[in-house]
């Protein structure tokens, strides 16, 4: 056997407690004489049963200092017979390429093209199996916000962080997106074994995106190009002011609409061999799903490739001794004998943890019994009583939260099922706490979707997480794996049930904003011809001041009417005055100028 290797060389500092712990003890038996003497007469301590066996409590002192010196050892991991392991990871450079323009917050896909863009994104990172994981945003500019990197962790906290206020200047420019990821994420080492996911809604200012992805295809990179947003009308962008209100963004006094590029796209992945362009536009898609067929089963570098010298772990040896060791100091008396009733009283003295123990196994078992019989009330009262003698445990946690999720108390149940998963070790345990937490908070949702229904988008969101924390401590648990799928489904009836509310909205919005314009054209109108009615008097020749007897003669005065038209001549063929002529074909004009464009807006052709 060659020598000993601990893989947890930290642990032993825990064996200094050896020497302080003897030191202890011999203390305490040099206190203990001291007081016999000064209690007892010189010459008559020899001469008194003492009930204590000095053998026995020094027995019991050595077991108890050799058992942990054997925990300490163990929980330190000691192995010998060390072996030569070539360890190798496989995988592809992945980078998403994701566009923070203002464009990206138009709710043409629920809640807005930012936010399905950032689930995708997380998706196909839950489904990532060793590839290299990078992250660029771009805008106006680029900004490499996570390297290549194998820590997902991290990814998903720069993801997390990620909104249309990550960069500073508007526009966007997909070209110079492409070249800072060439730049400086990928190297030139291999041309291959490289991906860039781009997400898009499409829209370029003049960074020359299909130049950019040739150059791309030249070194080697793939471009999986995905595009979001409506492509035929497209969308305007909301914003908000300083006051907190909601408005949408002009340019030029006009509001600005954004629709999907796809055209573009198209000739991008084009210029990239393999290049595949998804159109997922105002739908849904599954981005894991997509890493899955295309990235997952491409070709693959080897991305890491070691040569560890890996022991055999002998821990459980030592553990094993130690727990025997300890088992017997505990059973050991240091008393010469006792009579039965006088033990079982020092048992209950001297152990209360054992005696709560006993004490809280059978409020458990009542209360197992009062659910069994579907008697809630009685069930609950048990476990909390069990709770307060034992608290801490796992196993009663457990047990109140499924009695609060058969009273239908779900915020509470989700609590007990919480604390559980985090008391305990045992990870098929937890993994059936997180796979309840995960009906819980469905069950939230259920009621949540009548009434406040973002509320009930977060508690799906919730319930997805809680089930995938299930499959990750137990990969064999089916029932979580497809309640997955159930909520997933629910969870788009619910996003496509906002977006059908948000459009009926922006509907009721524009028709409000229609009325009020017409409103305002109509009472321009009237008053425009009260203007030229007046006008026409004081330029007419023929009219006389002579006072408020004077009137102009019937049917010579023009009538208001919903656009304003050239007043016609009179019977007696005396031609209109010019000037008021002149000034109704002028406001004519300007109502023409003034009629909205379809949608009640004029489209921008500007993204920001």
């Amino acid at each position: 056997m060659n020598a000993i290797r601990f893989q947890s060389v930290a642990m032993l500092h825990w064996l200094w407690l050896l020497p302080l712990l003897t030191g202890l003890l011999f203390f305490a038996a040099s206190r203990r004489r001291a007081a016999l003497h000064t209690l007892i007469e010189a010459g008559l301590l020899d001469r008194i049963r003492i009930s204590i066996s000095p053998a026995k409590r020094r027995a019991k002192a050595i077991l108890a200092l050799a058992g942990l010196a054997l925990l300490v050892t163990g929980l330190a991991r000691p192995g010998w017979n060390p072996r030569a392991e070539t360890v190798e990871r496989r995988g592809r450079d992945v980078v998403f390429l994701l566009d923070v323009s203002k464009s990206m917050l138009a709710a043409d896909l629920s809640p807005n093209r930012m936010e399905r863009a950032k689930l995708a994104i997380q998706d196909a990172v839950d489904r990532l199996a060793g590839d290299r994981v990078g992250l660029v945003v771009f805008a106006g500019t680029s900004v490499v916000k996570c390297p290549l990197t194998l820590d997902y962790g991290f990814f998903r906290l720069m993801l997390e962080d990620i909104s249309t206020d990550s960069l500073s200047r508007g526009g966007t420019l997909i070209g110079d997106g492409i070249r800072k990821v060439l730049e400086d994420v990928f190297d030139d080492e291999e041309r291959q074994y490289k991906d860039i996911v781009l997400i898009t809604d499409g829209e370029d200012h003049d960074s020359f995106p299909v130049e950019a992805a040739k150059t791309a295809g030249k070194r080697g990179v793939r471009l999986i190009a995905i595009g979001l947003g409506d492509e035929d009308q497209g969308r305007r962008i909301p914003v908000t002011d300083a006051q907190g209100r909601q408005t949408f963004l002009t340019h030029e006094g006009r509001e600005v609409w954004t629709k999907l590029d796809a055209h573009t796209l198209r000739e991008m992945v084009n210029a990239t061999p393999g290049g595949k362009y998804l159109n997922v536009a105002t739908g849904t898609i599954d981005l894991g799903q997509v890493y899955v067929e295309l990235i997952d089963s491409a070709e693959k570098k080897d991305l890491e490739s070691a040569t560890i010298k890996r022991y055999d772990e002998k821990f459980q040896i030592f553990l094993t001794l130690a727990l025997i060791l300890l088992a017997v100091d505990a059973g050991l008396t240091d008393r010469r004998r006792l009579p039965p009733a006088l033990a079982l009283f020092t048992c209950l003295f001297l152990f209360p943890a054992e005696s709560r123990a006993v004490a809280a196994g059978t409020l458990v078992r009542q209360g197992n019994e009062a659910f069994a019989r579907g008697d809630w009330k009685t069930a609950r009262e048990r476990f909390a009583e069990a709770s307060v003698t034992e608290p801490g445990s796992a196993g009663i946690s457990f047990n109140l939260g499924a009695v609060s999720y058969r009273e239908e108390d779900y915020a509470r149940a989700l609590e007990h099922f919480s604390e559980a998963a985090l008391n305990t070790k045992d990870s098929l345990f937890a993994a059936r706490a997180q796979y309840n937490m995960g009906n819980c908070a469905f069950r939230q949702a259920q009621r949540q979707k009548d009434g406040d229904l973002e509320q009930a988008i977060k508690e799906c969101q919730a319930s997805v997480s809680h089930y995938q924390d299930a499959l990750r401590l137990d990969p064999r648990h089916q029932q979580a794996s497809e309640n997955i799928e159930v909520v997933r489904l629910f969870l788009k009836n619910l996003l496509d049930e906002q977006k059908r509310r948000q459009e009926e909205q922006e509907q009721k919005d524009d028709q409000s904003q229609k009325d009020d314009q017409s409103q305002k054209d109509d009472q321009s109108q009237k008053d425009d011809q009260s203007q030229k009615g007046d006008q026409s008097q004081k330029d007419d020749p023929s009219q006389k001041k002579t006072g408020s007897a004077d009137k102009a003669s019937p049917g010579k005065d023009p009538q208001p009417q919903s656009q304003p038209q050239p007043e016609a001549p009179s019977e007696s063929s005396t031609p209109v005055n010019e000037q008021a002529r002149e000034i109704l074909d002028e406001e004519k004009e300007n109502q023409r100028r003034r009629r909205p464009v379809a949608g009640g807006t004029r489209p921008v052709d500007k993204d920001w």
